[in-house]
């Protein structure tokens, strides 16, 4: 019996206040020294809400309530023949003070306005952000 092709899948946060995004500077890691959101893989036998709130717990010390998270966009990407299908969410509240609690990935967590976003952001969170303002709940990459 042939086995079933697996991809890879992500949950991707966009933190907003005050018509701001929270975007993390990367460091030690790919897309060194370029803007990003709270992310990561999912677990196995973890939802993508679930991989979501885990996440925003782990990298900015924050709690997420799951009913306070909506789906923003969803992109089935692909890059250097490297599959992904990732989940882009938004949320505007959460418990807890904002701290970066990973300071080897991470060198800042800032605030910018949704519509001035930094130079140095990845190109699929730049796409993705703009696909989510939009209302396009669904988008391809790299094919």
């Amino acid at each position: 019996m042939t086995q079933r092709y697996k991809l890879p899948v992500a949950a991707h946060l966009f933190l907003i206040k005050d018509n701001k995004i929270l975007l993390h500077l990367r460091k030690n890691s790919s897309f060194e020294n370029m803007y990003g959101v709270i992310a990561g893989h999912l677990d196995g036998g973890e939802s993508a809400i679930d991989s979501i709130i885990r996440e925003a717990k782990e990298e900015a010390n924050i709690d997420i309530n799951r009913n306070d998270l909506k789906i923003a966009t969803v992109s089935h990407s692909n890059a250097n023949n490297n599959e992904y299908i990732q989940f882009f969410f938004f949320c505007d509240k959460w418990d807890e003070d904002i701290k970066n609690m990973e300071l080897d990935k991470c060198s800042k967590l800032t605030f910018f306005p949704i519509n001035e976003l930094p130079e140095n952001i990845v190109p699929y969170i730049r796409k993705a952000i703009g696909c989510a303002m939009e209302n396009i709940t669904y988008f391809e990459l790299g094919w």
